[in-house]
């Protein structure tokens, strides 16, 4: 009987099958337990100083790829949620995005003419755009190092965008003198889906000449069956998601002073329709008149050169990326105006490369120092295409006779084409001193932003305002900003293994275009920017087993770029609020006793809006002391795993999740504004050992089977209907994985 021909329930027997057709006979190696209870240094290159977590003047989490393996982590909603002062707003694979610290004005897609205020990037190679916002690609974390979180801003090494912090995945480089395999399957059922989940990863590492040349490949593939049925369209299980793609890596050393890299990383996500449920017709469902489908792919290519000069280190690195995201919405409100089955495609594109030098010094003095360029110039473009199924016979309804042959083109009637150019460039640098147990940290990024837009309009859309008149298209318009970003540290390492800090640092997100002519709105937006008051401790105790690390904040952000509704509807962004964010961060690794493992974060948050100035023509729906969006008050996370000293290395894991109610949005279509948090999540997960470098683990998650609302936003302005986006109802399943 072929595979695919097999039940659900065969499926998963076959797969625990697995139990009982191995050979149990196990080796020395395999049955002896790990004998060491310390919990090991982590070194990260995201700060591009290449130090231990530790000893960083800041809150930063290093994930490693061993804890991902056994987390079962296959993409960011597995593993961000758990790390403290981070909220992963999920939507659709491919188009969620990530708030630090609650520095977000929309926790969603739909209002993407603002740069992301989380920084992501892999192996230093930015993911996130420098203006419009669009999602962020979620990258597969199979056979990755490590994937480390900087928690505040990161303005003076990234720059732009890591308002809020940086997320970096280090992908494991080629080993120039192993052979390497490694394989992964993971068969899962959600509950409401109709078939399994599926996953399918491969690694294979080979030397080309021993000890200079390698190779590694990476293939994934994931299709995940869906929950939501679609009461519209008549589909069931209509959220089904696929992602598949890879990463290629060569690395040449020609000397021990020089190493050559290149990695070229391709994944495509298809989404067959969005994974909202709207509460007004039940559990799991929805009703739209045609499926929400989206589909995203980014294609990044790097060069490097790590060169050894003796007294320093020279980087520098070239990347080349191609990112694109097409998202159908279903807009049935716009029925009242005649349309039939009514919906908006976006399909935007973003091409660009990335320039960049630095200079890291070398040595064991108490003097160290860093200095670096880049330059990146991105192209981003792309239309917005409305369509109605009656689209000619609704133009002559509105407009008249000969309505159609004006304002209609088969089945669309608006297009709004956008074009966007923004090309940095910037200098930074940071230099340490340590004196007496001190250690002094100064740095700074000065950079330079041009951004210069466009947009015209065609059929019912070709309508907009300049000065109080109707012209056919708005000017093209240019915005010109430059600044200087600080950032100073202290720190005082009490003994060897308690160290205390503090930290001022400023982070700033670049300003952009307002794409509809309208007399209220602005033609351009500028930076916003925060300051980041910090105060911690590192540290760790009964002889490393216990890792505790501890931090206070206070943000003030100035500026904000936030979303606004004019008189005659139209949606843009403009400079128009200030906000205090105060809370506080804790994380904990205890080994307890050999073999038990538990990690505690806590997050506590008060993230207020303070301050909103809106302009003659505009208005918001929300005041001053309005809770910033997703930033929950409070988020909690623990594990606790206990692996034994026997033969086979039998373990089992449990977690749980609590994340408090926040609102979803800072604007919205109706006085209302939906919420999201307010709910918590446990699972567990159990496995063995087995010969011939197999691993094999069951697991099921959010047992309870909780909706919790990750995401929510109205659609408005002639009916309110609301979209709310999950936490993936329970799952069950097994992992089986290998290694070479």
């Amino acid at each position: 009987m072929m595979w695919r021909s097999l039940s659900s329930a065969k499926r998963l027997a076959c797969l625990a099958g697995v139990f009982l057709c191995l050979n149990y006979e196990t080796s020395d190696a395999q049955s002896a337990a790990s004998s060491t209870d310390e919990i090991q240094e982590i070194v990260v290159t995201a700060s591009k100083t290449g130090a231990d977590v530790q000893k960083i003047a800041g809150a930063v989490t290093a994930v490693t790829g061993a804890q991902l393996e056994q987390e079962g982590a296959q993409s960011a909603k597995d593993y961000l949620p758990t790390i403290p002062g981070v909220v992963f707003n999920q939507i659709s694979p491919g188009l969620s995005n990530t708030t630090i610290r609650g520095v977000n004005t929309d926790a969603t897609y739909i209002g993407g003419l603002s740069q992301a205020t989380t920084g992501t990037y892999i192996n230093d190679v930015p993911l996130t755009d420098p203006t419009f916002t669009a999602g962020t690609p979620d990258i597969d974390t199979f056979d990755v190092r490590d994937i480390e979180v900087y928690r505040g801003p990161q303005g003076t090494l990234f720059g732009s965008s890591s308002l809020g912090g940086a997320i970096n995945y280090i992908a494991n480089t080629p080993d120039l003198n192993n052979y390497h395999a490694a394989a992964e399957t993971t068969e899962s059922y959600t509950h409401n889906a109709d078939s399994l989940n599926q996953a399918y990863k491969l690694m294979l590492n080979a030397p080309i000449i021993d000890g200079q040349l390698a190779v590694r490949a990476v293939g994934i593939f994931r299709d995940d069956s869906g929950y939501i049925d679609n009461l519209g369209t008549g589909q069931r299980d209509s959220n089904r998601s696929k992602v598949g793609g890879g990463r290629f890596m060569v690395e040449w050393d020609p000397t021990d002073a020089t190493k050559i890299s290149f990695i070229s990383l391709y994944q495509k996500t298809d989404n067959a329709d969005a994974p909202y449920q709207d509460p007004a017709y039940g559990d799991l469902e929805k009703l739209t008149n045609i499926p929400e489908r989206s589909s995203t792919m980014v294609q990044i290519d790097s060069l490097r050169l790590d060169q050894d000069l003796g007294f320093a280190t020279l980087t520098a690195l070239a990347s080349y990326h191609d990112k694109s995201s097409e998202i159908y919405t279903d807009v049935k409100r716009f029925g009242a105006l005649g349309f039939e089955d009514p919906f908006v495609l976006d399909d935007f594109n973003s091409k660009g490369e990335t320039f960049e030098a630095r200079l890291n010094s070398r040595g064991q003095g108490p003097f160290k120092w860093l200095i670096g360029a880049m330059y990146d110039d991105t192209r981003i473009a792309g239309p917005e295409t409305d369509h109605a199924a009656n689209a000619c016979a609704a133009a002559d309804a509105l407009l008249g006779p000969g309505g159609c042959a004006l304002a209609t083109v088969g089945d669309q009637w608006g297009t709004t084409y956008t074009q966007f150019t923004a090309k940095e460039l910037a200098g930074f640098g940071e230099a340490s001193y340590e004196f007496a147990g001190f250690t002094l940290t100064l740095g700074g990024r000065e950079f330079s932003f041009k951004n210069t837009s466009s947009s015209t309009s065609s059929g019912l859309l070709d309508i907009a305002f300049e000065n109080g008149q109707l012209v056919n298209a708005p000017p093209p318009v240019e915005l010109k900003e430059n600044g200087f970003t600080p950032k100073a540290s202290l720190s005082y390492d009490v003994n060897q293994d308690i160290r205390l800090y503090v930290l001022a640092s400023k982070g700033y997100r670049f300003g952009g275009a307002n794409i509809t002519v309208d007399p209220s709105l602005p033609r351009t937006f500028a930076s916003d920017s925060l300051w980041n008051y910090e105060a911690g401790i590192k540290s760790s105790w009964l002889d490393k087993r216990l890792v505790l690390d501890a931090d206070v904040f206070d943000i003030d952000w100035t500026g904000i770029q936030l979303p606004v509704v004019t008189q005659l509807g139209t949606v843009g962004v403009v400079n128009a609020g200030k906000a205090r964010i105060r809370g506080a961060e804790v994380s904990l690794n205890w080994q307890l006793f050999e073999g038990v493992t538990w990690n505690q974060g806590l997050t506590y948050l008060d993230a207020t809006l303070t301050e909103v100035n809106a302009g003659p023509g505009q208005s918001f729906t929300v005041l001053p002391d309005t809770t910033l969006p997703g930033a929950s008050r409070w988020v909690a996370s623990e594990s606790l795993r206990y692996q034994w000293a026997a033969p086979l290395k039998p373990f089992v894991a449990a977690s749980y999740h609590y994340v408090s109610s926040a609102p979803a949005l800072l604007q919205t279509f109706t006085v209302q504004n939906p919420t999201v948090g307010d709910y918590s999540t446990v699972g567990f997960r159990a496995g063995i050992a087995l010969p011939n470098n197999l691993q094999v683990s069951a697991f099921v998650d959010n047992l309870s089977d909780h909706r919790g609302v990750t995401t929510a936003y109205y659609t408005g302005t002639f009916g309110n209907t609301v979209n709310d986006y999950i936490v993936e109802p329970r799952t069950a399943g097994l992992t089986i994985s290998w290694k070479y």
